[in-house]
């Protein structure tokens, strides 16, 4: 049994999807040294399960490209963390072993540190609101941010809000999480967020949070109500509370 209380406004979660420079800048990917009337194949790394939408919308674009390039390129996805962590996966962005991931941001603001001011709690007031602005001046001094970086930004998602769930107890107050042990991604203002709500911030990978869960390494962990079915974390974590802080 899953048990929901509401609490805080509406925020949406920021996804980004990237491909490093060295894959898209004119045959310079794995495929180069065969001659232009080879394949070429794009490599898309994910850490979501098959459950998840963001899975699907990777399958939709992976058939969009065949189609619009009359197969001459695949795009093979690899979700469920196959391929790495998303640190990992964001790494190999430019070591040639990975071609395109889909990132949350926390991640990429390890590589890209102008982006860090999208992990602030409580930014956007809503999905739209979020998508005007990535839309706008913003998204483009940012996407701008990642090519000086080595990456070229292809798209953001701005799926749910993430929110809290644990073992314990419904949250309801910042009292409700005090001395409770909540994964975050590794991003310090996310952990600092979490630790000015009462909790207690464990920095963890993606795939790492199940396992982490299930044998009471920590008590909870945030994430998008999506997240928390597809990955099945709500078999050991039944409490989960709309705090929508991301």
């Amino acid at each position: 049994m899953i048990k929901l209380s509401k609490k805080m406004a509406f925020i949406g979660l920021l996804l980004v999807v990237v491909i490093g420079l060295t894959a898209c800048g004119g045959g310079e990917t794995n495929n180069s040294s065969t001659g232009s009337d080879e394949k070429i194949v794009l490599k898309y790394g994910d850490g979501v399960s098959t459950a998840d939408p963001q899975y699907l919308a990777a399958v939709y674009f992976a058939e969009q490209v065949a189609a619009k390039t009359d197969g001459k390129v695949e795009v093979q996805v690899y979700p469920n963390s196959q391929l790495g962590s998303q640190r990992e996966m964001t790494e190999g962005l430019k070591l040639g072993t990975v071609e395109i991931v889909k990132n949350t941001n926390a991640v990429l603001t390890g590589f890209v540190a102008e982006s860090k001011i999208l992990d602030l709690p409580y930014l956007f007031s809503d999905t739209d609101h979020a998508r005007r602005v990535l839309d706008g001046e913003v998204g483009d001094e940012l996407r701008a941010a990642a090519e000086r970086a080595g990456y070229k930004i292809l798209w953001y998602f701005t799926p749910r809000p993430r929110s809290v769930y644990n073992s314990i107890k419904p949250v309801y107050t910042p009292d409700d999480m005090a001395g409770m042990k909540i994964r975050v991604m590794e991003s310090p203002i996310m952990i600092d967020s979490i630790n000015a709500m009462g909790g207690n911030a464990v920095p963890l990978a993606f795939g790492e949070v199940y396992s982490a869960l299930e044998q009471r390494v920590v008590d909870g962990a945030e994430n998008s109500i999506v997240s928390y079915s597809a990955m099945k974390h709500n078999e050991v974590a039944k409490y989960f509370s709309e705090t929508n802080q991301f």
